[in-house]
């Protein structure tokens, strides 16, 4: 839509109130009809079916004609039965950032159940198939749903949380901060190219950098999409190993387990989150990020007996592993991220999918994957298209659904920091892992001082 700026182009002294609120009141007005103008031009073919002798035929269609019937007495004493028919009125057109809405006035005897009924009918002729319904006190809305909300916004960055990652931006351009605080697990669904790895290096680069981050990458497609973060993972596992998996799972328990025993001694404070920065910098959060996790937990086949069950023991191992991290670690600055491009049943396992607190879901194909990511409480039929994984554009990497702190689903455009941007990012950060080098552990330096 086209903005009028409010110049005030005036000579001589500043107007007085008066003044100022009626040249106010006229670039409203003036910035109202150029609105109207080119709603009228975008959606002329849609009002004018609204509004023309089709109208009523459509709407009758659709079944929200209301129709009554009584009797007249007429002057020889018989009666005329009279039935008048009649349609909800709209009461007012207004423009959304989503598009057109339409408000109709709410009938005797409608329901949501009636214009639910309705909806493909009107959707169809107006010829917007992502057209919803809403209702509002008195009112039923039809909303076309055609516009991207995020269509002209401006991401504005906060400053460095040290609870919350940046994970993108509303539909306003207003941040949006990811709570970290006392979490242990994060579950991220999303097909592949949606920007689950764009997203997930934006969300740590900036930790890495204040050397908040301890970081664990293992890459269940054992390929080359996380290699721009190498350099600064402690543990990098990329090769198709699973005995390496077990072993950099198995060693960060062990740090788990030794802070959940030595923190309270050391600093008189249990929970890592409620620890001093300057303690929190010796020992930062462990990531452990997980991409195709579900290869990690049900490895495909090979067909040859004792060779799968070698594999079926190390993927029990590494779930059960995984569950202690997201039931144990909430309190312990250890977070594991598993990514999956498709998060079902068979790949996510009940007890960890139900104990990750957080969940996120890019674009997929199936219902079935956007609840196994975004949990059981997700329900297309109450949250709309709009906060639906499967109905996001496939032309817009990184948006996603993302469910907040209060439990409540939120549409947000990702954070874009691609892959070679990170080392200049990262450019005077100290690499925790050389070639060929081992960052040793923290357990294992307090271990030379006499600890068991």
């Amino acid at each position: 839509m086209a903005e009028l700026a409010p110049t005030l182009l005036l000579d001589g002294p500043r107007p007085g109130d008066e003044a100022l609120a009626r040249v106010r009141a006229r670039h409203t007005a003036a910035r109202g009809r150029v609105l109207r103008a080119e709603v009228e031009t975008a959606y002329k073919q849609q009002l004018d079916l609204l509004r023309g002798e089709d109208a009523f035929t459509l709407l009758e269609r659709a079944g929200l004609i209301v129709s009554t019937t009584t009797a007249r007495a007429n002057p020889d004493g018989s009666e005329t039965q009279v039935t008048v028919a009649q349609a909800p009125p709209v009461e007012s057109i207004a423009m959304a950032r989503t598009g057109l809405q339409i408000r109709f006035t709410a009938l005797l005897g409608h329901s949501r159940a009636t214009w639910d009924k309705a909806l493909p009918i009107l959707a169809t002729a107006l010829h917007k198939p992502e057209a919803t319904v809403e209702q509002r006190p008195g009112q039923f809305v039809l909303c076309l749903n055609d516009r991207d909300p995020f269509d002209g916004v401006r991401a504005k960055t906060p400053p460095l949380s040290t609870t919350a990652w940046h994970i993108g931006a509303d539909e306003t351009g207003e941040p949006v901060l990811l709570s970290v605080k006392n979490k242990s697990g994060w579950i991220v669904g999303g097909l592949g190219g949606t920007g689950k790895t764009a997203l997930m290096t934006s969300v740590v680069v900036p930790w890495l950098k204040a050397g908040l981050m301890d970081l664990r990458v293992v890459d269940g497609k054992f390929g080359m999409d996380w290699e721009h973060l190498r350099p600064y993972a402690t543990e990098f596992v990329s090769e198709p190993d699973m005995q390496a998996v077990v072993r950099l799972f198995t060693e960060v328990r062990e740090i788990a387990e030794w802070r959940a025993k030595h923190f309270y001694e050391q600093y008189g404070e249990a929970n890592w989150w409620s620890l001093p920065d300057a303690v929190r910098s010796e020992h930062p959060l462990i990531a452990v990020l997980c991409d195709e996790f579900q290869s990690l937990m049900a490895p495909t086949k090979t067909g040859d007996a004792a060779a799968d069950k070698k594999l079926a023991a190390i993927a029990s191992a590494v779930q059960s592993l995984v569950y202690f991290f997201v039931t144990r670690c909430r309190s312990l600055g250890v977070l594991w991220i598993g990514m999956s491009q498709r998060p079902d049943a068979d790949a996510v396992p009940t007890g960890i999918r139900d104990n990750a607190q957080l969940r996120t879901c890019l674009r997929v194909t199936k219902r079935s994957a956007a609840t196994m990511a975004l949990g059981d409480t997700w329900d297309p039929d109450e949250t709309g298209p709009a906060l639906d994984p499967v109905r996001l554009p496939a032309d817009k990497p990184g948006r996603m659904i993302l469910m907040d702190d209060q439990g409540k689903f939120r549409q947000v455009q990702g954070v874009y920091l691609p892959a070679d941007q990170v080392r200049v990012e990262l450019a005077d950060v100290t690499p925790r892992r050389a070639p060929g080098g081992h960052y040793a552990a923290e357990h294992d330096e307090d271990k030379g001082e006499g600890d068991e």
